[in-house]
């Protein structure tokens, strides 16, 4: 559902009372102990919480991926900014078929699993 942050607390200096919202994917939410909350894909449709931010729809797929403990960093831009980064990012995923090479054979069911495409599946014990 969301990536809990872990930092300096942000205590508001007046107590809201919000009624639910809707979530956009992105948002930073500030929950009731003061701790941040950055809510992703599966993040649930309202909440009664403070959104403080969001992190544009560019950085999230990067934000995602971050590993545990890195250092993050936000940097406030405009709607125009973050606009121009989503053309720029379609763009970019646009020309991804023309670095595409072809493999030579079919992708089969056979083949894929032979892969061994996804690694570290343990028993969950």
């Amino acid at each position: 559902m969301g990536v809990r942050l872990d930092g300096r607390l942000i205590t508001p200096e007046q107590e809201f009372n919000i009624v639910s919202d809707g979530i956009a994917k992105g948002a930073i939410q500030s929950l009731g102990d003061a701790t941040l909350t950055v809510f992703t894909g599966d993040r649930q449709t309202t909440g009664g919480y403070r959104k403080i931010a969001k992190i544009i729809l560019t950085d999230l797929d990067r934000f995602a991926q971050m590993p545990l403990a890195s250092t993050l960093r936000f940097l406030i831009v405009s709607r125009k900014e973050a606009v121009a980064a989503a053309y720029a990012r379609w763009r970019w995923l646009e020309s991804m078929p023309s670095f595409l090479v072809p493999t030579g054979s079919s992708l089969s069911t056979e083949l894929l699993l032979g892969l061994s495409l996804i690694d570290g599946v343990t028993a969950g014990n």
